[in-house]
């Protein structure tokens, strides 16, 4: 199987002004993302980062993927997180310039891509269960170091700095008047235009027969989740700057698919690898540390059935 060669070229500048949200509208690309970390600090939420321009992406299903590049798109028939991980490996990546944060893929996972390890079949063939990139630009910001980075990256070396040179002026330019409108904060839930994939009857008949497998031994504990659906009243980034305000988060995310987009805030690493050791640090079966008698908390923790049950 031939490698995938890319080559990256960074080049860092002093940034003690310009914010990462001002860069991303000024920039607002489709196909593009923006990982926001609100919380600084050098443990947890120092960077935030903007991807856009996919040099290369693969898109994930039941039992294939495709892939695409400038040029070219194919289908692999088998696993997709075998072959996921396929080309992973095939990545040989050469690096000119420091930078905080390689290059990688950058996308997200579904809740379905667990038929992928599991013997579970959800019986969507044609839903995507992920979608990653690597983008041909990527703009660091380190909130600790005040430093601001930009990688473009092809697949041939590059020999250029000026496309480079033309964002980073791009987004030092003024902030244009549309962005400057008020962020607004939601009002009461109006219920009446609130729509759920569960009608009352069969949620509770759901719990029912959840409670009965229970019983029965077959399961310890289950999640029904719910999707609401409501009207489309603001676009997309008045959504987003609003969930900032709201829940300012070191895990902040948004996705721009052009019709599709993913946005969201969570206080939680799920997994975190640096320099080869994995952390896992959720919230679930965890007390808030005080400092001060600890011990008596590790031992709560360690007495509690529920919480023993399921970590």
């Amino acid at each position: 199987m031939q490698p995938l060669k890319i080559y990256s070229k960074t080049i860092a500048f002093n940034n003690d002004l310009l914010t990462p949200i001002a860069a991303f509208l000024k920039l607002n690309q489709q196909d593009g993302f923006f990982l926001e970390s609100v919380e600084k600090g050098h443990a947890v939420g120092q960077f935030s980062m903007i991807g856009f321009d996919p040099l290369y992406r693969v898109q994930g299903y039941a039992d294939y993927i495709t892939t695409s590049d400038n040029e070219n798109q194919t289908m692999v028939d088998g696993n997709p997180l075998n072959e996921l991980s396929k080309i992973y490996k095939r990545i040989q990546h050469h690096q000119d310039g420091e930078t905080p944060v390689k290059i990688g893929f950058f996308g997200y996972f579904s809740w379905e891509v667990i038929q992928t390890i599991e013997s579970i079949d959800f019986n969507l063939p044609n839903q995507k269960i992920f979608d990653f990139q690597i983008p041909k630009i990527l703009i660091v910001f380190d909130h600790a170091k005040q430093m601001l980075s930009i990688t473009e990256t092809d697949f041939q070396p590059i020999r250029s700095t000026q496309r480079i040179e033309n964002i980073y002026k791009n987004i030092r330019s003024p902030i244009a008047d549309s962005h400057f409108e008020q962020v607004s904060m939601p009002s009461a839930v109006d219920w009446d235009h609130v729509e759920s994939n569960w009608s009352k009857d069969g949620y509770e008949s759901a719990v029912l027969k959840v409670k009965e497998h229970i019983r029965e031994g077959d399961i310890f504990q289950a999640v029904i989740s719910q999707r609401f659906s409501v009207p489309h009243q603001k676009d997309s980034l008045s959504v987003y700057r609003t969930l900032r305000h709201i829940n300012p988060s070191p895990y902040m995310f948004y996705f721009n698919y052009g019709e599709f987009k993913l946005i969201g805030s969570s206080p939680e690493i799920l997994v975190k690898c640096t320099d080869g050791v994995a952390t896992l640090r959720p919230i679930a079966g965890t007390r808030k540390r005080t400092f001060n008698n600890e011990e008596a908390l590790v031992a709560e923790l360690k007495a509690d059935e529920k919480e023993v049950a399921e970590h």
